[in-house]
């Protein structure tokens, strides 16, 4: 009887040591992002919200009194403004977010987890624009750049890969 249960633990090591699907390899810590990167909302979003901060009723405006739009405007960023705000994507519906000047305090107060997978791809998709990407825009609209550079960063946060922490690793 001794003998069959000391040779049971070795029969199951050897079962493992076949088995393609259990790891055998030492167990290793996954890496951890260092203390001072700050993979958090707050620091990450820092200069987006900086410019966010910048745009008042006169920048709001500047966007808004485009009667009829420039590509990049109409296409993307009209686009981007009623994804983060969840309207339906329209210019007509983005001149009236940006006739409100409180919808800038709702960036401020931001909750980046708020926005749901269908809209994140949107946004990324948006943000890959070539046009979004042109220095001319930037310089043209200080508005447009607070909130294209609001969206990028939403995105590159929400889609960046992070180390899993390990109370939530999956155990066998």
């Amino acid at each position: 009887l001794r003998g069959l249960l000391a040779t049971k633990p070795a029969r199951e090591q050897s079962l493992e040591a076949e088995n393609p699907l259990v790891d055998n390899s030492p167990e290793e810590k996954a890496p951890t992002a260092p203390e001072d990167k700050g993979d958090d909302w707050s620091t990450i979003s820092e200069p987006a919200i900086r410019l966010v901060k910048g745009l008042d009723r006169r920048t709001l405006n500047e966007l808004k009194s485009y009667r009829a739009p420039p590509h990049w405007v109409r296409e993307c960023l009209s686009g981007i403004i009623c994804c983060l705000f969840g309207k339906p994507e329209s210019w007509e519906n983005a001149r009236k977010l940006l006739t409100n000047v409180a919808c800038v305090q709702r960036l401020l107060n931001f909750n980046p987890y708020s926005v749901d997978r269908l809209v994140l791809k949107r946004l990324q998709t948006l943000c890959a624009h070539p046009s979004l990407k042109d220095e001319n825009m930037k310089q043209n609209s200080i508005a447009a750049e607070a909130f294209v550079s609001f969206a990028h960063t939403l995105v590159e946060f929400r889609c960046a890969p992070r180390p899993i922490p390990e109370s939530q690793r999956f155990r066998h």
